[in-house]
């Protein structure tokens, strides 16, 4: 099954930053990530998804970084 090419590189850059995360396992690294909240967001969306999302756009603008479960997410909510 062919992904699309949007998927294609959110898979490729997860890869990549897992990598570098691998390599310096002693932070996070978060250089040139969009702006976002710095603690884990697992718990937030756990209990409401959508309002989280929704809430960390209006924050943030419609490109948003958070860590979920210790990797780091970019979240785009607008082509």
């Amino acid at each position: 099954m062919e992904l699309p090419p949007a998927v294609e590189l959110m898979v490729a850059l997860s890869s990549h930053i897992a990598k570098k995360q691998k390599n310096n396992s002693s932070s996070l690294v978060r250089l040139n990530m969009p702006p976002g909240p710095s603690y884990d967001m697992a718990f937030d969306l756990a209990r409401d998804p959508l309002l989280c999302l929704q809430n960390l756009k209006d924050q943030y603008g419609s490109t948003v970084s958070f860590t979920l479960a210790s990797q780091p997410i970019v979240l785009v909510t607008s082509p």
